[in-house]
């Protein structure tokens, strides 16, 4: 664990502010590390839009449905003739 996390652990422990090793379990109340994804270049929030989405939206054959739900994908190979 990176040194200045252990410090903030020890210390939030010492106030009786609750500490929790899974960020993702549900439990809101008190404090945990969850991982980020920072591009450390220029400090930005990396996301699905910004390393999947801006890159390809200029793609003429890029088609993005909003509130959709995939039930099957088929593959080019897999297409009937």
């Amino acid at each position: 664990m990176v040194p200045i996390t252990t410090n903030w652990l020890t210390t939030l422990n010492s106030t009786s502010i609750p500490t929790f090793p899974d960020a993702y379990n549900g439990i809101n109340t008190g404090m945990s590390l969850a991982t980020s994804a920072i591009n450390p270049s220029n400090w930005t929030h990396s996301s699905a839009k910004a390393g999947y989405y801006v890159p390809a939206s200029a793609r003429p054959n890029l088609n993005v449905m909003v509130n959709a739900a995939v039930t099957r994908i088929t593959w080019a190979s897999q297409r009937p003739n």
